[in-house]
């Protein structure tokens, strides 16, 4: 009798059952947390550059310089592909002191988690806008 309430009383399986449930979630929440941190700093990278860019356009530089530092400045992977200026407006001729310039980029940011990625898009396209007036 000792000998059958022993076996019935043993757990140890239990907790083994309990971690192979909970694991896809967690491996889940990590591959997201991860994720939500490639895109968060891809987008702080962004708006950052256009915030240099147009701060260049404001000061009189050429729209050739300020494109050529945007791609200094931002260091994102695969940035010539995935990078693109959308409009550096008004165009360089047409600006005057006290005028607004508005920068606007977007970049193209590949998701690696393929769970993520259906939800979002793949890729995800990100983009930042930045407006200074002219000195």
């Amino acid at each position: 009798m000792i000998g059958i309430k022993k076996i019935i009383k043993d757990q140890k399986g239990q907790s083994m059952v309990e971690f192979a449930l909970i694991l896809p979630i967690l491996i889940v929440m990590i591959f997201g947390i991860l994720e939500f941190g490639r895109i968060y700093y891809a987008q702080i990278v962004l708006t950052r550059s256009a915030r240099e860019a147009v701060r260049l356009c404001a000061v009189g530089k050429t729209d050739d310089e300020v494109v050529q530092r945007i791609y200094e400045i931002t260091p994102l992977p695969d940035l010539a592909q995935n990078l693109n200026i959308e409009y550096i407006s008004p165009p360089q001729e047409e600006r005057k002191t006290g005028d607004p310039v508005t920068v606007k980029i977007s970049y193209k940011l590949t998701l690696i988690t393929p769970f993520i990625s259906n939800f979002l898009g793949n890729p995800l396209t990100l983009k930042a806008e930045a407006t200074m007036r002219m000195e």
